[in-house]
């Protein structure tokens, strides 16, 4: 049985996991639709400040407009899952790297953890 189909369960599972590990969801075109805390603790932005923007303000201008970006999305949009990890930008461009856990619903595609940040000019912790 899947743990994600077990009603009240799964619930609280997720509810477990978003107390542990830094989530953030978007809709299949990259729009944000929510975070927990410690997402945008460990980006260092206000939930309000990136609710309804795009995934595009964690990049750098260079790939989010490139080829391989546009493929980063037809791949989630399509519900393929990957275990990479990638580098994205914090608020003042602070570099955190970030892996996909999540998959595909039916109009969402779940995203986590925070695995690094760095704190000014400190090493990735």
């Amino acid at each position: 049985m899947n743990i994600l189909d077990r009603g009240a369960n799964a619930v609280a599972v997720l509810a477990a996991l978003s107390k542990s590990q830094a989530m953030i969801e978007f809709d299949l075109s990259g729009n944000i639709l929510t975070a927990n805390e410690s997402f945008c603790r460990a980006l260092g932005y206000e939930l309000r400040e990136i609710v309804g923007k795009h995934h595009s303000m964690f990049v750098e201008p260079a790939y989010a407009s490139s080829a391989e970006y546009k493929a980063f999305w037809t791949k989630l949009s399509a519900g393929k899952f990957d275990q990479q990890q990638y580098k994205r930008l914090g608020k003042g461009g602070r570099e955190v790297i970030c892996a996909r856990l999540g998959g595909r619903g039916d109009r969402r595609i779940v995203f986590g953890v925070v695995a690094a940040a760095r704190r000014g000019g400190d090493d990735f912790v």
